[in-house]
């Protein structure tokens, strides 16, 4: 199995006893069900601990439930990246459609791939209302070098505040990634900004992440511990 990454996709054997799973006895069940159906968990942000750190958001426009779960390897049967934006698409709301489409097609015609996550993903696979009026689309672009985070950072800003809201991250090949939002604010002002590894967080400058792809990430440390699941799954 290729390595797994941050907001990465796996689906676990539902043969597996759900007692060997690391997960709390309130949400045993939920993760029962949602295994049953044959849905994904995504891939968090790892610590270093046995089995891998994995989680889901539970179908609904109300408050966020949120399930994380500790999975051995052995329990994992499939892994896919992200889902592209343009398949995800049908799943949004009618009027988000158009504007998603032409996103899409604009990291496409840019030589790039907008990647979904979150709550819209989440919509497309269960066929459940999961996305609020108001809620973002997260999106995953990986970028090969400063060239293409700028030529990412041109689109989204173009587009970012049409509805629907972009949010989401720019990551380099190396796995190192950044709020979009965070890093073209800090390129325009200075400072640092928080990047996100699989397995790690540091604060770096806008530069320093921009030059990740060639060289080792060597920034200020920040203390690791496990994050909310709200936290690690962004």
């Amino acid at each position: 199995m290729s390595a797994l990454r941050r907001h990465d996709l796996v689906w676990l054997d539902p043969a597996f006893p759900l007692a060997k799973l690391g997960v709390t006895e309130d949400h045993r069940a939920e993760l029962g069900g949602w295994i049953a159906r044959g849905l994904p968990l995504v891939v968090g942000r790892q610590f270093g601990q046995p089995g891998v750190r994995l989680g889901f958001t539970l179908p609904g426009i109300g408050p966020r439930r949120r399930v994380e779960v500790r999975a051995p390897q052995s329990a994992i049967v499939a892994h896919e990246p992200p889902p592209a934006l343009e398949s995800v698409v049908r799943a949004a709301p009618e009027a988000w459609r158009e504007p998603l489409h032409a996103i899409a097609h604009a990291f496409h015609d840019a030589g790039l791939l907008a990647r979904a996550y979150g709550s819209l993903v989440t919509q497309a696979v269960t066929g459940e209302a999961c996305v609020r009026p108001g809620s973002d689309v997260d999106l995953l672009v990986d970028c090969a070098g400063p060239n293409e985070t700028q030529v990412a950072l041109a689109i989204l800003s173009t587009c970012g505040d049409r509805p629907p809201r972009l949010d989401g991250e720019l990551r380099m090949l190396n796995g190192w990634a950044v709020a979009w939002r965070e890093l073209a604010t800090t390129l325009a002002a200075g400072g640092q900004l928080l990047a996100k590894s699989d397995d790690d967080v540091c604060l770096m400058s806008a530069d320093g992440f921009l030059l990740t792809q060639e060289t080792t990430v060597r920034a200020a440390p920040i203390e690791a511990r496990p994050a909310p699941f709200d936290e690690f799954i962004a």
